[in-house]
């Protein structure tokens, strides 16, 4: 996921999740903090580009579909961050 225009990127992580097939891994490029509220309603994961690195989501982050399993690697919580699940699901962070 970043903006730069190429086939396969997007300029959001709401464009990425609504192109992305369940079980598909999402890598977030930026350095800008993700200003927005994401609903997932698919098993998906979403990392950083770079391991190790982080990325910032500054949102809220609603889990809509049962069962399933969402993976959020890297992702610095330090700014406004709330999680509604739904139904019976797994949500991992780091």
């Amino acid at each position: 996921m970043h903006s730069s225009g190429s086939t396969g990127t997007y300029a959001t992580l709401t464009l990425a999740l609504a192109a992305a097939n369940s079980g598909d891994r999402i890598f977030v490029t930026t350095v800008n903090p993700l200003v927005e509220n994401i609903a997932i309603d698919k098993s998906i994961t979403i990392a950083p580009h770079t391991s190790g690195d982080y990325f910032i989501l500054d949102g809220t982050i609603n889990i809509k579909t049962d069962p399933i399993e969402v993976r959020i690697i890297g992702v610095d919580c330090s700014k406004s961050i709330g999680a509604n699940l739904s139904g019976t699901c797994l949500l991992y962070t780091s």
